[in-house]
């Protein structure tokens, strides 16, 4: 489980929470006095680049991952609807110790909640003397296990086959997936868990609420054909890369979630096997871009 790597520079796409930091606002959340170490607190300081220098780093000190799962599943495939099947599975899942590169959003957001040394001293910040006071020299990236992962959903399938008809043999499926809730408590005092259902996070990467697979195939004396639809549902991407506050033209609220619509992915096969068990195949992906 221990991860031994060169550290390797990253450009981190990064928006500082300490831009136009003030010491009423240090008064308020104390954690940005130590995740803004030598920021200006005069309301002044502006990020010079929406992205900083990241380093990777691996970690020969990791524990390895432990979890439960939980499941409960259940089938109907009755004699009186010939063909036709339908299967509900529930899941439940806890994995303690995740394992996971951290990412600087997340691991600053930790810092101001929580003060935690193990997130602040990531952060590496030019001291006060320098030209450029309070901007980021570098971020460091580390594999670490980050506190507990919780999640929990459905699975739901319908299926229905049409065999030897006059025009061949169909088969129908439908697939769903609900991921209700996606949760990961990072630990330590002050922490608390945040919600990933429904988001993208450079954190932990794609979860749609709603997920699907629709599949239509069918076969006659050696043709056969398959037209298969992916569905993933509508999500929000968690703090955009975008301009920095108040530069010519730029965003001025970078880090409100950006939304995408429902996604389909529609593809195509067919194909025929000849009598001597050479099959011909040509298919399309994607067909609708």
């Amino acid at each position: 489980d221990n991860i031994v790597a060169a550290p390797k520079s990253s450009s981190t796409p990064f928006i500082d929470p300490c831009i136009g930091l003030t010491a009423a606002a240090v008064a308020q959340t104390p954690g940005l006095a130590k995740a803004c170490v030598g920021v200006p607190r005069d309301g002044s300081f502006v990020q010079d680049n929406g992205q900083i220098n990241g380093l990777l780093l691996g970690n020969p000190n990791l524990r390895p991952e432990t979890g439960e799962v939980t499941t409960y599943g259940f089938v109907y495939d009755s004699s009186l609807l010939p063909g036709f099947s339908t299967t509900l599975d529930l899941w439940h899942y806890k994995i303690n110790d995740v394992l996971t590169q951290l990412d600087p959003t997340f691991s600053i957001n930790q810092c101001i909640a929580s003060s935690a040394p193990a997130y602040c001293n990531l952060v590496i910040r030019f001291p006060t003397t320098s030209a450029q006071p309070g901007q980021i020299f570098q971020f460091q990236q580390p594999w670490e296990n980050v506190g507990t992962l919780k999640t929990n959903g459905f699975d739901f399938g319908i299926s229905y086959a049409m065999r030897q008809t006059p025009l061949g043999s169909f088969r129908f499926s439908v697939d769903t997936t609900h991921t209700n809730s996606y949760e990961n408590n990072p630990g330590g005092v002050g922490t608390a868990p945040i919600e990933y259902a429904g988001t993208y996070s450079k954190q932990f990467g794609n979860f749609a609420k709603w997920r699907g697979l629709l599949s239509a195939a069918w076969d006659y004396r050696g043709f056969d054909a398959l037209l298969t639809t992916q569905w993933i549902g509508k999500l929000g991407i968690t703090h955009p890369d975008g301009c920095l506050p108040g530069c010519p033209g730029g965003d001025t609220t970078p880090n409100t979630p950006l939304p995408i619509p429902n996604i389909y992915y529609v593809n195509l096969s067919a194909g025929y096997t000849f009598p001597t068990n050479t099959t011909l195949q040509v298919g399309m992906m994607n067909m609708f871009d």
